[in-house]
C-alpha cells in the first residue's frame, strides 16, 4: 500500500526552495514542490531514495519513509554550509558579491542554481535590486561591527 508526505522544502532552515523536484531512486518518477517549496506526494510504503533537483541540478539525495495509507507532515533541510549573499562562496560579504549579483540581474552572468538560491536574499524567489539592497546593507552592517 502506498503512504504520503507533506511538507516544505528548505535551504538551510531559512530559505524556501521554490520549484524542487524530487526523483524517486527506484522508479525515476518525479514529484514537484510549488512556489512556495510546499510538496505533497504518495509512494509505495517503505524508505525511498529521492534526489533533489533544483533549476534542473542535483542539489542532495534524501530519504523519506512512507507509511501505509497514512499522510504525515515532514520539513526537508537541505543543509549547505554557505553564506546568504556569499554567491563567490569565499566567506565573506563583500562588493565582489554585490558584482556578481549585479551581472546576474543584467544577464550578464548565467547563474547556477546554488548561486540563485544564495543571491536570493529576501528569499522571493528572483534575483534582483531589492537582493542588491538587502546585500549592501548586510555588507554595511558588517563593515561598522567588524
Amino acid at each position: 500500500y502506498a503512504g504520503w508526505v507533506e511538507g516544505y522544502i528548505y535551504l538551510n532552515e531559512n530559505s524556501i526552495i521554490p520549484n524542487a523536484t524530487f526523483k524517486s531512486i527506484l522508479n525515476e518518477k518525479e514529484f514537484q514542490s510549488d512556489e512556495s517549496g510546499y510538496f505533497h506526494f504518495g509512494f509505495p510504503e517503505g524508505n525511498q531514495e529521492f534526489e533533489v533537483y533544483f533549476e534542473n541540478e542535483l542539489i542532495d539525495t534524501v530519504s523519506i519513509n512512507f507509511i501505509s495509507r497514512e499522510t504525515y507532515a515532514l520539513n526537508i533541510i537541505i543543509d549547505m554550509a554557505m553564506l546568504q549573499g556569499d554567491i563567490n562562496q569565499d566567506g565573506t560579504l563583500n562588493i565582489l558579491d554585490v558584482i556578481v549579483m549585479v551581472a546576474f540581474i543584467l544577464n550578464q552572468l548565467e547563474p547556477s542554481s546554488e548561486e540563485l538560491i544564495i543571491s536570493d536574499m529576501n528569499n522571493d524567489g528572483v534575483t534582483n535590486v531589492q537582493d542588491i539592497i538587502l546585500l549592501v546593507a548586510e555588507i554595511l552592517i558588517e563593515t561598522d561591527s567588524g
